[in-house]
C-alpha cells in the first residue's frame, strides 16, 4: 500500500501537467540567455526560462546577446531572436485569439488553428 501511494503525486503532476501544457504555449528550446518577467510574480523579479515552461498573458521575455527561445502550442511555434523584448498580451486558446508586441529585435511565428480567431502581433 505504501508504495502506491509514492506514486500518486507523480502521476497527478503529469495529468496536471499535460492540462497545462495544452492551455499555454510552453517553451520547447531554449538556447543562452533568456529571461522571463512573470505578470503573476508579485515580486517582478526577472528568471531564467527554462524548457517546458508555460507562457501566460502579462509575461515578458527577453533574450540576450545570441540567445533564443521557441515557444509551441499545439501545432503552432514562434521564436524569439537574439535581443528581443517580447510580451504576450493576450492568449486564448479556446477563442483561438492572441496578442503579442514586440518591442525590440525579431520573431517569426508558424501559427495553425488560428484561423477562425485572431492572431495580432504589434
Amino acid at each position: 500500500m505504501k508504495l502506491k501511494l509514492k506514486f500518486y503525486p507523480l502521476i497527478l503532476a503529469c495529468l496536471f501537467g499535460n492540462l497545462y501544457a495544452n492551455e499555454y504555449a510552453v517553451a520547447s528550446f531554449v538556447k543562452g540567455k533568456v529571461n522571463i518577467l512573470s505578470s503573476s510574480d508579485s515580486q517582478k523579479l526577472w528568471k531564467a526560462l527554462k524548457i517546458n515552461d508555460p507562457i501566460r498573458p502579462g509575461d515578458r521575455i527577453k533574450t540576450g546577446n545570441g540567445s533564443k527561445v521557441d515557444f509551441t502550442f499545439q501545432e503552432s511555434e514562434f521564436r524569439l531572436q537574439p535581443n528581443t523584448d517580447f510580451t504576450l498580451k493576450e492568449w486564448d486558446a479556446k477563442k483561438k485569439t492572441s496578442s503579442i508586441h514586440v518591442e525590440t529585435g525579431a520573431s517569426w511565428f508558424r501559427v495553425k488553428g488560428f484561423q477562425s480567431g485572431n492572431f495580432q502581433v504589434s
